[in-house]
């Protein structure tokens, strides 16, 4: 029996059904003797309940919306200032970590609706209000999740699935071979790397359990601008943003701060627009793990380590 190209075939499909291919690898990981890769497939199916650090795809960015009302009038579904709020509280509300298994997060996308809403709770009204002119006070918060967000931790999942199905297909083409030994071939072949490489990237560390931690090698090479903008496009960095960072990058090149060991003026305030855009989910990268994601990057790129 072929145990990967159904899987790429449920993958690549129109529809796939991602619960069902997450099981079907779980089998084919037994099989090959790599049972130990398995823990990121239980959690994408059952959550990530008791995970102290969740992947980076499942951090998106929310806004904070309320209904308000003072003596005289009302108004709903209103942006509520957060500038003024500590950083802990802050962070709190304009990041929503999604937990569940892919199936919830699934029937989440696909309810009705342009966004889902995470509530939040009524002993912070009092700090939400505080903005507000004019007597206005918040009467019910919430923090408003796009749909688009969701749909991109299902492609997440989908694209770092198949990837490591595909260049293992490409290593073991007929596991229905008689007398095939799967787990030796395995081995030989380094799966366990190409499972690393294909689900959680490069020069990046995913704590998927307590004490569980993935790391794989760095890839961006000192001073090496085409190895950075390959390695940020791997986190969804788009090109327009890529080539303001080649600009930023040499334009700052020779500058007091950069033989200090310090950004330069430009690139700094290029990672602070991109910093904006984790937090407003235009860049699809959680807020806590986009400023880890640039700076290790770019400590790399100059050499800094």
């Amino acid at each position: 029996m072929d145990l990967i190209n159904p899987i790429i075939e449920i993958l690549s499909s129109e529809n796939p059904n991602l619960t069902d291919a997450l099981i079907k690898t779980k089998v084919l990981l037994y099989k090959l003797g790599e049972k130990h890769l398995i823990e990121w497939v239980n959690h994408e199916l059952d959550g990530y309940g008791g995970v102290k650090d969740l992947p980076d795809y499942r951090v998106v960015g929310s806004r904070v919306k309320a209904n308000i009302m003072n003596a005289a009038y009302s108004a709903n579904e209103v942006d509520v200032p957060v500038y003024h709020l500590e950083h802990d509280i802050r962070d709190s509300l304009e990041r929503s970590e999604f937990r569940q298994g892919i199936a919830a997060i699934e029937d989440l996308a696909n309810s009705e609706g342009d966004s889902v809403q995470r509530p939040i709770s009524h002993a912070l009204y009092g700090l939400l209000s505080e903005k507000f002119a004019s007597g206005y006070k918040v009467q019910s918060a919430w923090c408003e999740i796009p749909k688009y967000s969701l749909i991109q931790i299902i492609t997440q999942v989908r694209s770092r699935l198949l990837d490591f199905l595909l260049e293992l297909s490409e290593k073991i083409p007929n596991t229905d071979e008689e007398g095939t030994d799967l787990k030796k071939v395995s081995k030989e072949i380094g799966t366990e790397s190409l499972f690393n490489n294909a689900v959680f990237g490069n020069n990046t560390t995913i704590i998927v359990g307590d004490n569980n931690a993935q790391t794989v090698d760095n890839s961006i090479t000192t001073n090496d601008l085409n190895s950075l903008k390959k390695f940020l496009s791997s986190y969804q960095v788009s090109n327009e943003d890529l080539e303001e960072l080649e600009v930023a990058v040499t334009e700052d090149a020779g500058s007091e701060a950069i033989a200090k060991q310090e950004l330069g003026p430009k690139v700094k305030a290029w990672v602070k627009g991109m910093i904006g855009k984790a937090v407003d989910g235009t860049w699809t990268v959680g807020t806590g793990a986009a400023g880890n994601i640039l700076a290790s990057a770019l400590n790399s790129f100059y050499g800094w380590f």
